[in-house]
């Protein structure tokens, strides 16, 4: 509330209250700054509530009174703004209007000024995933990471706008690791908000032949892939972390009294281990193995 533009040195006070001798005082002013003489009062309000406002002058003062009265809308903040909020329900739909950004929040990109989250948990047999904002009513910033507190995320991918000279729309595709938590993060180019439209597509590649116990490969030595791999029902898992199983299979030699079985040269973190059994639910351990040596991964 403001008396700029009155003609002379104005007091300001608000009040509710409906009879003159039993006002609650609510706010004053007398000077809204060094070297002004008019008064301005900014204060909370009540919906619904009626505000009486007294003008007079400073010193006996009188003139010519302009008034102007300014009302500011808080918007709540929406209920995903927190990383520790974000939603894991997807596709879904939302706003950024109202959003801010908390302290250590990395930036989604130019001109970021207030997110959402979004969460969702890369399934046992993709191998990629596409977040798009396609249908958001603003032009959207999009970035996602890893990571279990909003002061500590890696990047994995971001984006502006899905094509040059396209939508303003955001959207990304990226290589993801089964059972990983990727955290989205919504923003807007430039300070922009509006409304959210998000949704997550799991790739996934086709399981290799020998997925199943039942396909073993038999012809050592041998290459192949783990991607897109699964376990079967009643599988046991080759060790910590196992999500996705591929199998070999060889009959020992007349007068062989041991084997060794080595995957160096594959292109990760491997888990190893040789049963017998007829029936993958009925295997009996022989032996197993995570890493060769110390330094080692396969």
């Amino acid at each position: 509330m403001t008396l700029a533009g009155s003609g002379f040195d104005t007091l300001l006070a608000v009040y509710t209250g409906t009879a003159v001798n039993g006002l609650t005082l609510v706010s004053s002013n007398d000077n809204c700054a060094s070297g002004l003489t008019t008064s301005c009062a900014t204060f909370s309000v009540t919906v619904g509530t009626t505000y009486s406002v007294q003008v007079d002058g400073a010193g006996g003062a009188k003139g010519a009174v302009s008034i102007g009265v300014t009302f500011v809308t808080t918007v709540p903040a929406p209920a995903n703004d927190l990383f520790s909020n974000a939603v894991t329900t997807l596709p879904a739909t939302g706003t950024t209007v109202g959003a801010s950004l908390e302290t250590g929040e990395p930036l989604a990109g130019t001109g970021a000024s207030g997110s959402v989250w979004y969460r969702f948990t890369a399934q046992p047999s993709a191998t990629s995933a596409t977040v798009t904002l396609v249908g958001s009513s603003f032009d959207t910033l999009l970035a996602v990471y890893t990571g279990s507190t909003v002061t500590a995320l890696a990047l994995v991918a971001n984006n502006d706008d899905c094509a040059t000279g396209g939508s303003p729309a955001s959207c990304t595709t990226f290589n993801v690791v089964p059972g990983t938590v990727y955290s989205v993060q919504v923003d807007g180019w430039n300070g922009q908000k509006g409304a959210v439209a998000i949704a997550v597509t799991q790739n996934t590649a086709s399981a290799p032949p020998n997925d199943l116990f039942s396909n073993a490969v038999t012809t050592l030595p041998a290459t192949g892939t783990t991607v897109g791999a699964t376990l079967e029902t009643g599988e046991p898992p080759a060790g910590t972390g196992a999500s996705g199983s591929v199998w070999y299979r060889f009959t020992a030699p007349v007068a062989s009294t041991s084997a060794t079985v080595t995957l160096a040269g594959s292109g990760y973190d491997t888990l190893l281990a040789v049963y017998t059994g007829t029936a993958v639910n009925g295997l009996t351990l022989v032996s197993s193995n995570d890493n060769c040596a110390s330094g080692l991964t396969t």
